[in-house]
Parts: C-alpha cells; sequence; structure tokens
C-alpha cells in the first residue's frame, strides 16, 4: 500500500508521529486506575499528547489574531484557549480537541500552498 503521499495531508501525517512517538513514551504509571471521585485530569507530566498538541497550536500563534480565530473555530471564548494553551488549567473535551488537532493542520497546509507562491 502507497502512503498518502498529497501535499494536503504532510500536516496529519507529521502530527501524528509525533502523537504516536509521545503515546510510546508514556509511562506504565499512568495507566493506573482513576482517583476516587470524579477528578479530572489536569494537564501536565500526565498529558505527553495534550503537551505536543499544545506545542505545536503555540508554533501557529505568530500570524496577529490567530488566538482569536481559533477561539471562533472552536465557539469558546479567547480566555478558555488562554486556559488550555497558556494556564494549562483545563483539559477540553473530545470534540474541541478535534476541532482544535483540524485547526493546526488547516493552517499548516494553507502555509504550504502559500510558500511555493511566495518563491515564484
Amino acid at each position: 500500500m502507497r502512503p498518502l503521499s498529497h501535499p494536503a495531508f504532510e500536516p496529519w501525517g507529521i502530527l501524528a508521529e509525533a502523537l504516536f512517538a509521545a503515546a510510546e513514551k508514556i509511562p506504565d504509571v499512568i495507566k493506573t486506575r482513576r482517583k476516587k471521585g470524579r477528578a479530572t485530569m489536569r494537564p501536565g507530566a500526565e498529558t505527553p499528547l495534550w503537551n505536543i498538541v499544545i506545542d505545536e497550536t503555540k508554533k501557529e500563534f505568530r500570524k496577529r489574531g490567530a488566538k482569536a480565530s481559533l477561539a471562533r473555530r472552536l465557539g469558546i471564548p479567547r480566555q478558555r484557549v488562554n486556559d488550555f494553551l497558556h494556564a494549562r488549567s483545563r483539559l477540553p473535551n473530545a470534540e474541541t480537541t478535534l476541532r482544535l488537532v483540524s485547526w493546526i493542520c488547516e493552517q499548516r497546509s494553507q502555509a504550504a500552498q502559500a510558500a511555493p507562491r511566495a518563491t515564484m
């Protein structure tokens, strides 16, 4: 089977490789039972995949208005984006995380499409 080689899929592949590499490093200690009650995970050393998503998202904030654009795309206030990415005081739900990863890939594919035009 040939790997996907379309330029639009390249950002997804890069992100997937980074996430798989981080997943392999998750220690067995994290896979223990949850704490009593309904305690939610907090961002930190126990969430290596989320840390990669944060790092990859911050790379896309170079352009003015990118954080506001992301907040509109996710359908959340800008302050919540700050809580997720900078304060690291919250984790988004699954749907918001998938939208965030989709936004990262969209930004990278737009940049990849604009790069060849800039060199012409």
